[in-house]
C-alpha cells in the first residue's frame, strides 16, 4: 500500500492505494506507486472531484493475455484493451461521466 497523500494532495490522508503487479516487464512497486498517486492525485483535481475519506483504489498490472481474460470474464468481450473497469452488479449508467 503507498503511503497517505501529502496535506497538499486533492486526495484525504486516509486515502489507500493498492497495487498488484502480476507479470515482468512493469517498472519497479515504488515508481508504480508514485506514478499512480500522481494520476489520483490528478484526476481528482482537474475534475474537481472529492475523494471520500476511506476511498480506496486498487490497481492491477498485467499483460495482454491477462487483460484479455479479465475482459471475456467482466465485459464478453474477448479482446485486450488497457484499461478494466469492473461494473458487474452496478448501474452502468450512474458510472458514466453524463450521468454526474
Amino acid at each position: 500500500m503507498a503511503p497517505a497523500p501529502s496535506s497538499a494532495s486533492a486526495l484525504p490522508e486516509d486515502f489507500l492505494l493498492d497495487l498488484s503487479i502480476e507479470c515482468d516487464g512493469w517498472p519497479e512497486e515504488d515508481e508504480l506507486e508514485a506514478l499512480s498517486l500522481r494520476a489520483a492525485e490528478a484526476t481528482f483535481r482537474v475534475g474537481g472531484l472529492k475523494a471520500m475519506p476511506g476511498s480506496e483504489l486498487s490497481l492491477l498490472f498485467v499483460d495482454d493475455a491477462r487483460i484479455r481474460e479479465l475482459n471475456a470474464e467482466w465485459r464478453n468481450k474477448d479482446k485486450a484493451t488497457n484499461v478494466l473497469f469492473p461494473w458487474r452488479g452496478r448501474d452502468e449508467r450512474a458510472l458514466r461521466p453524463s450521468a454526474w
